[in-house]
């Protein structure tokens, strides 16, 4: 009776948290859909000067998958951005409508009509509702004083500070012999090159953040490590389009089970149970926060949001390539996306960190047994395999845009260094 209790109380907390979360997010929203749109224009034309000079999927530094930016979706979320008012704001936030112009949909062409000089006549609205699109919150505002050009030096700025932030926190909570796991994992997802795009850098921040505060807050994270993943879950939800959001899981993750070295009480059974239970809440919010997006449009519109949603889920969970009559399967995408991440640098320097800490194993092979430990080791292995399970669900998504996908292996390649990294005596 006791645990019926506990639980049907951890499910209504549950319930309340997302509930509360959609209500939030549609009062920022509708918020940021009341700034003029006028005063966002000249900035979102330079914008547009700056992505069709590039064009939609250029590379940049070196000509190859992973460093592919984005611009189709970065030049459709500043439509998105500067979309005129319908006069019916919750409406507007409801659909993210941009303006389409041609029959074929490319955003940066789209742009550059809808802030030319003098302004377009003929145009369509188009929504895209099945997003919460929450990165209108910023994005919206920062428009009004930089342009595209601005926001990335700002990308650069910020994702630096936070990365040295991380680095520091790791020092102060006694995780100095994972800092070489971390920077070497860390070069798997180009980092120069998130923060030329907006559309890959969203859930690098969530990741990025979130790690930071429960390193920097741990005991109170600790205390409701369940409920905090949960709200990792939906605030992904909230504000990425389906990019790599497993990031915002995986990387805290990591970090809260090697916190947990230092628990001598813990068993291999709580260890496992509490990596399991993390996932399951991440993916509750993650999930119900998007299906509320659904729900509420369905609910106020009734437009077939829902039936539209869920069809469009299904078919990036699909085994369906993008050419007519193909197919994939599991051993594709795996292929796709660890291909990207075979880069000369990333794997010298792999090799080399994990020859030094396992010769620094070799070399303090005493006590080794000890150092052993399966309540680690385990939860590591399982967040190890996370990219390769969310690879073999999505197949669909995770094959036809592996320049999005593949860095969430980051997850896998920091779980296996930090993994080796625990066999090493503390003081090394």
């Amino acid at each position: 009776m006791n645990i019926l209790k506990k639980l049907s109380i951890s499910i209504l907390k549950r319930i309340l948290l997302i509930l509360a979360a959609s209500a939030i997010g549609l009062i920022l929203l509708y918020g940021v859909f009341s700034i003029p749109v006028k005063n966002m224009m000249p900035h979102a034309k330079a914008s547009s000067e700056t992505l069709c000079e590039e064009g939609l999927f250029p590379t940049k530094f070196t000509d190859d998958t992973r460093s592919k930016l984005d611009n189709f979706t970065d030049a459709l979320m500043i439509q998105n951005a500067i979309h005129p008012s319908s006069g019916d704001t919750l409406k507007d936030v409801l659909l993210v409508n941009h303006m389409a112009y041609t029959d074929s949909m490319i955003p940066t062409d789209d742009l550059a009509t809808e802030t030319s000089t003098p302004l377009p006549k003929e145009g369509t609205s188009s929504e895209y509702m099945r997003y919460w699109h929450g990165y209108l919150l910023f994005l919206k505002p920062l428009l009004l004083i930089m342009d595209y050009s601005g926001i990335r030096i700002l990308n650069l700025v910020l994702q630096v500070v936070l990365i040295l932030l991380l680095l520091f926190s790791m020092k102060k909570r006694g995780l100095t012999r994972f800092l070489l796991p971390f920077l070497v994992s860390w070069l798997a997802v180009s980092p120069w090159v998130l923060p030329f795009s907006m559309q890959l850098s969203t859930v690098y921040y969530i990741a990025l953040i979130s790690t930071n505060i429960l390193l920097l807050f741990w005991p109170r994270i600790r205390n409701n490590v369940y409920l905090f993943f949960c709200l990792l879950g939906l605030l992904t939800s909230y504000f990425d389009y389906l990019t790599w959001p497993l990031i915002t899981l995986g990387l805290p993750l990591i970090f809260y089970i090697l916190m947990e070295e230092t628990d001598r009480i813990k068993t291999l059974k709580t260890a496992c149970s509490d990596t399991f239970l993390i996932c399951i809440n991440w993916g509750v919010g993650y999930g119900c926060m998007w299906a509320m997006k659904w729900v509420i449009t369905e609910l106020i519109l009734h437009n077939g949001a829902l039936t539209q949603a869920v069809g469009a889920a299904a078919y990036r969970s699909s085994a369906e390539s993008d050419i007519p009559g193909s197919s994939v399967n599991a051993l594709m995408v795996w292929k796709e996306n660890i291909s990207c991440t075979i880069y000369p640098l990333f794997v010298i320097l792999f090799t080399v960190c994990f020859l030094i800490l396992a010769l620094q194993i070799f070399r303090n092979r005493s006590g080794l047994l000890e150092r052993l430990k399966p309540r680690i080791i385990i939860p590591l292995i399982f967040t190890a395999v996370l990219p390769l399970l969310w690879y073999g669900v999505i197949k669909n998504h995770s094959f036809v845009h592996p320049y999005l996908t593949f860095r969430s292996l980051w997850i896998s390649y920091l779980s296996v260094l930090c993994l080796i990294a625990t066999l090493k005596r503390s003081g090394n």
